[in-house]
């Protein structure tokens, strides 16, 4: 069929006439499963299955099909809501939940912000750190990039920028908390010996930070409540464990 607008046309009725063809041979299929029951129970030849050489073919490319959705959908991941009308939580499981994770709690704070508003951002230069801080060592446990990458090291470098803007002393946050947590776990898996003093003087920092805003206490008791409670106590429990480790 040449290519163009009739032939597109041609072919949309060429699919509605298949699809209706194919719903009335299945009702004169099960019409006819009926009436055979009634009369005999061994199954009408007309309904008996006759595998070809190409119905096996166009078979297993079905279960190939099948099989590689059902990977795909395994890779995707899935949605879990908590079905909790007042707090509306969500968490996303699955091998991409991690940059899930990053995309809906750090990437809509710096894009969604107006241009000419006149209200502060809803971010600090130390959500910029723990963005950069992320990137950073992602890239550096890639598989896909060489060990010890530039890309991780520049990433690195941008974080670090990104916290000296604002005190790490006088304006913490769990931002604040996170970034320096994350840049301790670069330093300790850069591959370079000298960086094993910043690796435990980040760590330090950050449980000093911890301390100052009162990490330690429970979160209950600032009003705190639901998945941000639980994203304190949990990541009380990580830091401790890296300090433990580091002990």
């Amino acid at each position: 069929m040449p290519p163009g607008k009739g032939s597109r046309v041609a072919e949309e009725y060429l699919r509605q006439k298949a699809a209706k063809l194919e719903e009335r041979m299945r009702s004169l299929e099960d019409a006819l499963a009926i009436l055979q029951v009634n009369t005999s129970t061994q199954p009408h030849p007309l309904l008996t299955k006759i595998w070809t050489t190409e119905e096996a073919d166009s078979g297993s490319s079905v279960d190939a099909t099948s099989t590689s959705a059902h990977s795909l959908i395994n890779t995707l991941g899935s949605l879990h809501l908590d079905g909790n009308p007042q707090t509306d939580a969500a968490c996303f499981f699955g091998p991409s939940g991690g940059s899930e994770h990053i995309i809906g709690h750090l990437i809509p704070l710096i894009y969604r912000t107006e241009l000419h508003s006149l209200e502060p951002p809803p971010y600090g230069s130390h959500d910029l750190a723990l963005l950069f801080s992320t990137l950073a060592l992602g890239a550096l446990v890639d598989p896909t990039l060489p060990p010890y990458n530039a890309k991780a090291h520049h990433y690195q470098r941008v974080a670090r920028a990104a916290l000296c803007l604002q005190s790490v002393f006088t304006e913490q946050s769990m931002a604040t908390i996170k970034s320096l947590h994350l840049m301790s776990m670069y330093y300790g898996m850069s591959g370079i010996e000298s960086n094993t003093e910043l690796c435990y003087s980040c760590l330090n920092l950050a449980s000093q930070a911890a301390l100052q805003i009162g990490f330690h206490k429970d979160p209950s008791r600032w009003g705190f409540k639901g998945r941000e409670a639980y994203e304190h106590r949990s990541y009380f429990w990580a830091l401790n464990l890296n300090l433990s480790g580091k002990a």
